[in-house]
């Protein structure tokens, strides 16, 4: 396939008049190209894009998987000596001339395959997967003919060019949002065009930096989280999901290009070459030191150092991160010092940030000399003294953070981390959690940074070293851990210090593994947390009972609650129980003799409830025990409300339970709660349970409606038997009430018309009828007429006559010119039903013979009984057919099915003869087998003589009337056999069914352990002579194959065998399903 592609391009190129020069590095496993023709250059563009590399694909996008395979295969096999001839530009660009024997953007990863991302890395979310190969013949075919316009000055091309399409999409972020998203493959598609077409010095140097900013934004960018800074680019927010992965091959390539059309690189362009860099580090780290990492190694580091003395004295703390990153990643201590003593000199120019600080404390050894830490602690004391101690009482530290009515943990954390980066003024604040939390940072900030000693900067470090860990739980570490030994001041600076970062490193890595709040933890993680956590509680408690109290009881609650909720998760029983102990002493359940009122009793309130009810009290013992301790009325409104919500999604029965104690002992829960459960109720299929929360008068409309939304959900997404126990009348009689005081949203037009049809299966047709009249009187177009006949049909089938009619003209009167509301067609409808009366009536406007269908006038002969017609009126059937010449085909061929359930074969037979010429092959056929069925079911026939009769009528139909037999005639006959119980025992009814798959019939891919489902012999013993059938006629499920199946399982259960009713019905079931797959892959195409 893909040789045949590789042709039909080539061939397609041949019709371009000028060949394009392109001068490209190619891979060690294709020689350079030495013909510039164009079909050379098109055979070149095929092999670049079909070329697939696995290190770009999203299941190995991952920072060692990328690096790793760029190395094993085989880049930088030299090891270059970067050197560079610099030209200054009047617009302070610098202009790179390589020397020929070195390159400063390596030319041996410069791959064509660099220019593009394999086809497995195409966003598939937006379109359909198409075959690669395919893409390629369109994508050529197009830039051969963009090729001829591109050098034809006769026929200048309207359109405009892939340069034109690249600074679109450069400018689309200076426009602000847009609807239309980009794709990768867009920027790659039309940058290798732009390049083949020889268009790359259209392009100036702004927009090669643009395009190397967006690619590398991409590369260190997620959807949800995307990278922002003074070298990123705005137009990232314009890109699709799948465009954010690596492109660092790409980004040297576009710099490489840039440097040969002597543009010079700017500060943007160097940034994202150290970052390619600093990836491509990274990935060696997870690698054994071979002679060959470590001449990459010393090649990546003389790299970046050439890079970055473009970007020493940039003012951006962003700029040397990633230089300092690979210096801080080497084996070397020289590198190591060397970044420390630069990040000190960065902290004493532009001030302490805090990217600088973990970059060091997250890669340096742990082991660091006593110096170089107070390097960089020393950096920190000068801010912090220079606040005067009178003014901590009205200090506030403002930080990105706002959650002044829910603190947590990881909040404290952001306090601790902007008390000690930020330099904003002091200003006074209401007493409120941001105030109260702002002061406590500073002052815990102040009491451990601002201590002069050896054994104080030892515990510095480790307190640095736990924030680091603590704001960047993902980061990557290189023995980032605080040291073990510990001497000095240990207050309640540090003790808070210590236990915030650790229980919220805790949580950050713990608590996301768990998917509910009831999953289960592994025996042996459970042990050694519980051992961590105690010795967490046992320190920071024992320093609050040494002072008697903590000074801010938000922090302590905060504090007290993130230890509740991980031994509640632990089920660490005996913590738990000294959580309560301890709140309860320092009464931190009440606001009384504290400054921050009720601030953070919330959340201790929801946790004391939990972690009591994961423990394993009783529902009424840990809501007594949480009434105990909280005092505060709103707090534990908010509380319960939380706990019941989320006792909802795992353990229905526990969520009612606390609702129904909370309400009675007082506790006011909020209706969005009570929603939330009635919804879970609905959603464990309590349908019963869930109807009476309608009756809740608490409830608004809309929560009604959301509970009402969950019932009709669930009875739609489950089976028929759980249909048939709830989806009881209360069901119907709910919608029609609700639907009375408010009409369903347009949104629920298609579950509520899935519904409405399955009402009168389930005896509410009335309640179906009346729920349409109520929304078509609130939204006449609420409905379509489809819906209308397929409601129609259901009530028909359920001999709902009367509602059948009065959705009939209610339909006509909203849709009066849809041709589907047939009135002809619904009259014989009901004539088929023998619904005399009501056609009769509807049929009035038929009266004139002239204006009278043939089928009409058929009906009205039979008095609109088709089904049971009086004997005497079948007799003008045969006049009905001879006498008129032109009969309409559905007229005839209703009128002898008339005549065969009537019983009159022999007539029958006579007029199938005689309206032979009229008759086409398919209706012959259909005929011809209802009359054969007609004879099979004869009441008066049993055993071997209905047999004979079957036989006989078929050979009759064969050699005196012409009939032609297909698979359906088959299937009479197998009937015959399986009716035949006395002869046929259920040993030979195996038989014939392995006969049947034998044969073609389908399986559905159950397993079996035969080549057939039953093992029988491959030649049955025959029992009738069967006719010859057409081998190519199609196989039909719904005409074939279910009715074939499921007269087997009735024969089967007839006979006793219930072993082999079961292995058919599983058979059946597959290959209905394997149906329904076809027909809904046939609607989306």
């Amino acid at each position: 396939m893909w040789r045949w592609g590789l042709q039909t391009v080539q061939e397609a190129g041949m019709f371009a008049r000028h060949a394009v020069q392109l001068q490209t590095y190619a891979l060690s496993i294709r020689s350079r190209l030495d013909s510039f023709t164009s079909r050379a250059i098109i055979k070149r563009n095929a092999y670049y894009w079909t070329r697939c590399d696995a290190s770009f694909t999203p299941r190995t996008a991952s920072t060692h998987a990328v690096i790793g395979d760029q190395i094993s295969a085989g880049v930088a096999e030299r090891e270059p000596e970067p050197q560079c001839i610099h030209r200054h530009h009047r617009d302070g660009a610098v202009d790179l001339t390589d020397i020929p024997s070195t390159r400063l953007i390596e030319s041996d990863v410069l791959s064509a395959s660099a220019l593009s991302a394999p086809a497995a890395a195409v966003d598939c979310s937006e379109a359909p997967r198409v075959d690669p190969h395919s893409q390629l013949h369109c994508l050529h075919t197009d830039l051969g003919h963009s090729q001829v316009q591109a050098h034809d000055n006769s026929r200048p091309s309207s359109e405009p060019s892939s340069a034109d399409q690249l600074r679109r999409l450069l400018s689309a972020g200076e426009h602000g949002p847009s609807l239309h998203k980009f794709s990768f493959n867009y920027i790659r598609n039309h940058y290798h065009k732009t390049k083949v077409l020889d268009q790359l010095p259209s392009l100036d140097t702004a927009d090669f930096s643009a395009l190397i900013s967006l690619l590398g934004s991409l590369s260190v960018s997620t959807p949800q989280s995307p990278y922002c800074s003074v070298f990123s680019h705005p137009a990232i927010s314009h890109m699709l999901d799948s465009a954010f992965r690596p492109h660092w091959a790409l980004i040297r390539s576009i710099a490489t290009d840039k440097c040969e059309l002597e543009g010079g690189l700017r500060d943007s362009d160097y940034y994202w070459l150290l970052r390619a860099l600093c990836f491509e580090f990274r990935g060696l780290q997870g690698k054994t030191l071979s002679p060959h990492v470590i001449k990459r190694t010393r090649v990546i580091i003389k790299l970046a150092r050439q890079y970055y003395s473009h970007l020493e004295y940039h003012s951006d703390v962003a700029a040397h991160i990633p230089f300092l990153e690979i210096l801080l990643s080497s084996w070397k201590r020289g590198h190591v010092e060397e970044s420390l003593r630069r990040i000190h000199d960065l902290v004493s120019q532009r001030g302490l940030r805090p990217e600088l600080l973990w970059l060091m404390v997250l890669h340096a050894d742990v082991n660091l000399m006593s110096a170089l830490k107070e390097l960089v602690l020393s950096a920190l004391q000068p801010r912090l003294l220079t606040v005067d101690s009178e003014q901590l009482p009205t200090l506030r530290i403002r930080t990105f953070m706002d959650e002044p009515d829910a603190p947590s943990i990881k909040s404290l954390v952001t306090y601790l981390q902007d008390a000690l980066f930020s330099r904003m003024l002091p200003s006074s604040l209401e007493d409120t959690s941001h105030s109260v939390l702002s002061q406590w940072a500073f002052l815990t900030t102040h009491s451990i940074f601002a201590l002069n000693g050896a054994n104080e900067t030892h515990s510095q470090w480790n307190a640095l070293v736990l924030l680091a860990i603590a704001c960047n739980p993902s980061s990557y570490r290189r023995g980032a851990s605080p040291a073990s030994a510990h001497s000095g001041t240990f207050g309640m600076a540090f003790a808070d210090w210590y236990t915030i970062c650790a229980l919220a490193s805790l949580e950050q890595s713990f608590l996301p593994n768990l998917a509910t709040i009831t999953a289960p933890i592994h025996d042996g993680a459970r042990e050694k947390l519980k051992d961590i956590l105690e010795a967490l509680w046992s320190r920071w408690s024992s320093q609050i009972d040494k002072d008697r109290r903590h000074p801010f009881a938000l922090v302590a609650r905060v504090v007290c609650a993130s230890f509740l909720r991980l031994a509640g998760r632990l089920r660490c029983h005996d913590l738990v129980e000294s959580c309560k102990r301890f709140c309860a002493y320092h009464e931190l359940g009440s606001a009384k003799g504290t400054a921050e009122g009720f601030l953070g009793m919330s959340s201790l309130a929801e946790e004391l409830l939990t972690s009591a009810l994961l423990c394993g009290s009783s529902v009424e013992a840990a809501v007594a025990s949480t009434l105990q301790r909280v005092s505060d009325a709103g707090s534990l409104s908010n509380a319960f409300g939380s706990v019941i919500s989320s006792w909802a999604q795992v353990d229905v029965g526990t969520a009612r339970e606390l609702l129904f104690i909370a309400r009675r002992s007082g506790v006011a829960v909020n209706s969005d709660v009570v929603t939330d459960v009635a919804v879970a109720v609905a959603s464990h299929g309590r349908i019963r349970t869930a109807l009476e929360y309608l009756e809740d008068t608490r409830l608004t409309s809309q929560q009604h409606l959301a509970v009402l939304r969950r019932i009709i959900d669930v009875l739609l997404q489950e089976g028929h038997r759980f249909r048939v126990a709830h989806f009881v009348p209360a069901v119907g009689g709910a919608m029609l009430k609700l639907f009375s005081f408010i009409p369903p949203p347009r949104t629920w037009h298609l579950r509520l018309q899935s519904t409405l049809l399955l009402m009168p299966r389930f005896s509410q047709a009335s309640a179906a009828v009346a729920i349409v009249r109520v929304v078509t009187k609130a939204h006449p177009a609420y409905f379509q007429a489809p819906f209308y006949m397929k409601l129609i049909q259901r009530l028909l089938r359920h001999r709902q006559f009367r509602l059948a009619e009065r959705i009939y003209r209610l339909s006509v009167a909203l849709w009066p010119n849809d041709k589907t509301l047939s009135l002809q067609s619904f009259i014989l409808e009901l004539a088929r039903r023998d619904v005399s009366s009501i056609a009769y009536k509807l049929a009035l406007p038929f009266r004139r013979t002239a204006l009278r269908p043939d089928d009409i006038r058929l009906a009205r002969m039979l008095r609109f009984r088709e089904v049971t017609p009086a004997r005497p009126l079948t007799l003008k059937i045969r006049h009905f057919l001879t006498r008129r010449r032109r009969v309409h085909p559905d007229a005839r061929r209703d009128a002898m099915h008339v005549l065969i359930r009537a019983g009159r074969l022999r007539a029958s037979k006579q007029l199938f003869d005689r309206l032979r010429e009229q008759q086409s092959p398919g209706e012959r056929t259909l005929i011809g087998n209802h009359i054969l069925h007609a004879s099979l079911s004869h009441p008066s026939r049993q055993s071997l003589r209905r047999v004979r009769k079957t036989l006989n009528t078929l050979n009759e139909l064969i050699k005196t009337h012409g009939f032609v037999p297909d698979r359906v005639t088959l299937n009479i006959l197998l009937k015959s056999l399986i009716l035949w119980v006395s002869m046929v025992n259920s040993e030979k009814l195996r038989e014939i069914f392995d006969h049947v798959v034998r044969n073609g019939y389908p399986t559905g891919g159950v397993k079996l352990r035969y080549a057939v489902p039953f093992g029988t012999s491959s030649q049955p013993s025959p029992l009738i002579s069967v006719p010859h059938v057409d081998p190519g006629l199609p196989l039909y499920f719904p005409r074939h194959v279910r009715p074939l199946y499921k007269m087997f399982i009735r024969g089967f259960y007839a006979r006793g065998d219930i072993d082999a009713a079961h292995t058919v019905i599983g058979i059946l079931k597959a290959v209905e399903t394997e149906f329904v797959d076809a027909l809904g892959r046939q609607k989306k195409v």
